[in-house]
């Protein structure tokens, strides 16, 4: 699932469907903001801010 979601990111597609019940591990986190920041942004201003949900609530809305 990992590779799958690395390779997502790196074609640059994007998703629509999340699975709230899945946990992803800290590594798998870090490697995923680590990922997001090779994307380009607006105006090259890097200004980017990753927040991971981890607590089930949260995730409901």
């Amino acid at each position: 699932m990992f590779k799958a979601i690395k390779s997502l990111i790196e074609s640059r597609a994007s998703a629509n469907h999340y699975d709230t019940s899945r946990h992803l591990p800290d590594h798998e986190i870090t490697e995923l903001v680590r990922l997001a920041t090779l994307a380009p942004s607006a105006y090259n201003f890097q200004n980017w801010k990753f927040i991971a949900v981890r607590s089930p609530r949260p995730k409901r809305v």
